[in-house]
């Protein structure tokens, strides 16, 4: 390459057309620096318009980390008008404190919808049970450009065990703002091993139709499989569903019962959901504390025990009067994939989780051996 300064004018790159391509690449490697992005949206207007829908595109509501009892309605303060709301975006990557209030009209909605069509992406970790009364109007639509809801349950009730001063279970309804939204993908994270039931009336039903592809994160085998029951036992609440996946947690897992109860299991899924693809991510060779054949497991490998799964599933159907047509039909439906294998395509999890959540699994497993 010549000495720049004898280049001619034709020859010299303007800086106009360098600069965005510079840009755009240091961008994409700071998608996930929220902090430094921040910052340079204090710079101009400019970087605000462009990087304001990379920071607002994943909105993790830590719901744990607010005040206690805190309701939807504390989280933006209406007297801020428009340019301190922007100040503050631009200056604090923690939107969860001033974040408008979805459940309001006029001028908070109006700004609460120009940040809200960013974000493609939504954790509530976990749902405040707060957010469950009916007091609330109906909400406007919100978040309309929402792909990824991301929730974290625990004991089915998003804590609908908030006792009322007369000690019994508060009575809520269905949280307003999950009832409004239409994710193309739901991740739902068991905290225990009382499964996910969509029978549950804390659960908007709605939440439920639009789902293309539901994972379901939990560390018992099978009991986030056992409870995983269709609304009212008809997969008519599942109209989209294609794809249904059960992730056990590397750090976590535990096999609760022998392996025979699991294939009954694995058949009343296949039966429920006799036309979606079900795949199970994670070891099936985890000891167990409950299970007497918990040292049988230990000797098989991962091969071993999905084809001894497959071949019992494949004796029961045979019992149940299949036909080995049949029965390869069904068990096509399902598969069993190592998670460390899981996370190698990328495909699998891209559209779904955020790359830190791939490496935590990634360092646990190399930790585990």
């Amino acid at each position: 390459m010549g000495d720049p300064k004898s280049m001619s004018s034709n020859e010299k790159p303007s800086l106009s057309s360098i600069l965005p391509e510079i840009l755009n690449d240091i961008i994409s490697h700071l998608s996930d620096d929220l902090p430094s992005l921040s910052k340079w949206c204090r710079t101009s207007r400019q970087f605000y318009s462009v990087l304001s829908p990379i920071i607002w595109s994943h909105l993790d509501l830590q719901t744990s980390a607010l005040t206690s009892g805190i309701t939807i309605h504390a989280i933006h303060d209406s007297s801020q008008n428009q340019e301190d709301i922007d100040r503050s975006h631009t200056s604090d990557v923690r939107p969860v404190k001033h974040f408008p209030n979805p459940l309001l009209d006029g001028t908070d909605a109006q700004v609460s919808l120009r940040l809200a069509q960013h974000v493609e992406r939504m954790s509530l970790v976990p749902h405040p049970s707060s957010w469950c009364k009916t007091s609330f109007n109906e909400p406007s639509s919100f978040f309309p450009n929402l792909r990824v809801l991301d929730l974290c349950l625990d004991n089915n009730r998003f804590h609908n065990d908030d006792p009322t001063p007369r000690g019994r279970p508060s009575e809520k309804a269905p949280c307003k703002l999950l009832r409004r939204m239409n994710p193309d993908r739901l991740i739902v994270r068991l905290r225990s091993d009382s499964g996910l039931n969509m029978n549950d009336d804390i659960i908007p039903q709605q939440i439920w139709k639009s789902p293309k592809r539901i994972i379901v994160v939990s560390r018992c085998l099978p009991s986030s499989i056992t409870h995983f029951h269709p609304y009212h036992g008809s997969t008519t609440s599942l109209p989209n569903l294609r794809s249904l996946t059960f992730i056990l947690q590397p750090s976590e897992i535990t096999v609760e019962t022998p392996r025979k109860p699991l294939v009954l299991i694995l058949l009343s899924l296949l039966r429920d959901f006799k036309d979606i693809n079900i795949c199970i991510v994670g070891k099936l060779d985890q000891k167990s504390n409950t299970s007497p054949a918990a040292d049988l497991r230990q000797l098989l490998s991962q091969e071993e025990q999905v084809s001894t799964v497959c071949l019992e599933m494949a004796k029961h159907l045979k019992q149940m009067g299949w036909n080995a047509e049949a029965i390869l039909q069904i068990q096509g439906k399902l598969s069993f994939t190592p998670l460390r294998e899981w996370v190698r395509d990328k495909k699998n999890w891209a559209d779904v989780f955020p790359l830190k959540q791939i490496q935590d699994w990634v360092n646990t497993i190399d930790q585990n051996g």
